[in-house]
């Protein structure tokens, strides 16, 4: 795992939500060097933090079909209750589906 990445899924666990915003953010501009954080993105949708939340479902559709795994996870945050992380997942469901090959 590329070590900035690495360093971006550790600070996603900071007690600062702005630092958290910040690592979901890079993560989304890294693209396929961060395919690795998928799973740590998926678990910032349920960060306490509206922003942190809403970061993460932009990163994830910046991610495209690299975030397949993540379509559960953003289904459930289009529940949010933050309307804002709410449109944040449509945005990223809509990017990952349209660039995910159907299943056969």
């Amino acid at each position: 795992m590329h070590s900035e990445v690495r360093r971006r899924i550790e600070q996603l666990a900071d007690d600062d939500g702005a630092v958290r915003q910040q690592a979901a953010a890079a993560l989304g501009e890294m693209a396929e060097k961060a395919a690795a954080a998928v799973p740590a993105l998926i678990k910032a949708l349920g960060d306490r933090s509206a922003g942190v939340r809403r970061r993460a479902a932009v990163a994830l559709g910046q991610l495209g079909p690299r975030a397949r795994e993540a379509l559960p996870a953003l289904t459930r945050a289009q529940n949010d209750p933050i309307h804002t992380v709410r449109g944040a997942a449509w945005d990223a469901l809509a990017k990952v589906r349209a660039s995910t090959p159907p299943d056969d």
